[in-house]
């Protein structure tokens, strides 16, 4: 996934400056993400950026509803944890 389509997931902002935070920010995010493993990609990329619903979701990975809506818990607390290192 590319920075402008990460900035796009992001609120709009109003002036230049908060344009440069929001693409800071998705080019943070995006390294983030290229630092989880395969499988924590996978399903918040399914979820969250193609906005797919948890059950679209089982189906594709061939595992449950309910492993998918852990599966997503636990990669945005891992995503959380990277960002914050990434971005220090």
């Amino acid at each position: 996934m590319s920075v402008e389509e990460m900035a796009d997931w992001l609120p709009d902002g109003v002036s230049l400056e908060l344009q440069l935070e929001k693409k800071q920010a998705a080019e943070g995010l995006r390294r983030a993400m290229e630092r989880l493993n395969a499988d924590e990609r996978e399903v918040l990329t399914l979820s969250r950026f193609r906005e797919l619903k948890h059950q679209e979701v089982a189906q594709i990975l061939n595992i449950s509803e309910g492993a998918v809506k852990v599966r997503v818990h636990r990669a945005i607390q891992e995503l959380k944890k990277i960002y914050i290192n990434v971005e220090r």
